[in-house]
């Protein structure tokens, strides 16, 4: 009898250290889970930089003839010459050969079948100028949310720009959160800081203030 109560000591003191061993590998387990945590952060880092280049470079496509055109009416002698632009994934590009009466020309693309985003971009690019106007006489602002808004009352005409132009930015910010695998409002946020690059001094643009913790209307100085 005392023989069978040692042996089925041993059978209960030899499976609760199996149990605990069990456990313990358990918890190892769980313990390696964060390692993955810190490389989904690392490449959250390098994505951000992708969406600012692809920002950038969309941005200055966008800009560009407005650009070329208030540097000639400023300094006409030293203006410089529109060089061909590319927008990123858009494929080449090149300019029309400049006429006498239109240095500029109009963009036209290598190919003949334009992508999604080639067109958004000329969409933008043609609305940048009378976006400038609007920002320079202080009748809309740049939102830290990437889209213009009216700072008075509108025009009906103007009223009816602002929703087409930001119908276009929306499509573009759509279509590099898919390719980015991101959200809409994080790429809206990103091209935001590039927008204001371009805004005349003097325009209205949203700040972020720290004490009060919002978003505030500002002159751009």
């Amino acid at each position: 009898m005392n023989g069978l109560r040692i042996a089925g000591a041993g059978m209960l003191l030899g499976g609760l250290l199996t149990m605990g061993g069990c456990l313990r590998t358990h918890s190892e387990v769980v313990i390696s889970q964060p390692k993955p945590l810190e490389v989904n952060v690392n490449l959250n880092g390098k994505l951000t930089l992708v969406i600012q280049r692809q920002a950038q470079n969309d941005m200055d496509f966008i800009a560009g003839p407005a650009k070329a055109q208030a540097t000639a009416a400023t300094h006409p002698a030293s203006a410089p010459h529109p060089s061909p632009a590319s927008a990123p994934g858009a494929g080449s590009l090149r300019l029309a050969p400049r006429g006498r009466l239109n240095p500029l020309g109009p963009v036209i693309f290598a190919d003949a079948a334009p992508s999604r985003l080639r067109v958004i971009l000329e969409h933008l690019r043609a609305d940048f100028h009378r976006c400038h106007q609007l920002l320079a006489a202080h009748l809309t602002g740049e939102a830290h949310t990437g889209y213009m808004v009216a700072r008075k009352k509108l025009l009906p005409s103007d009223a009816r720009f602002v929703r087409s132009d930001n119908r276009w930015r929306k499509r573009l910010y759509e279509l590099r959160a898919r390719q980015q695998d991101t959200t809409v409002a994080r790429i809206g946020a990103i091209y935001f800081q590039f927008r204001v690059k371009f805004a005349p001094v003097g325009a209205w643009i949203q700040q972020f203030d720290p004490t009060a913790r919002r978003w505030i209307w500002v002159h751009k100085g």
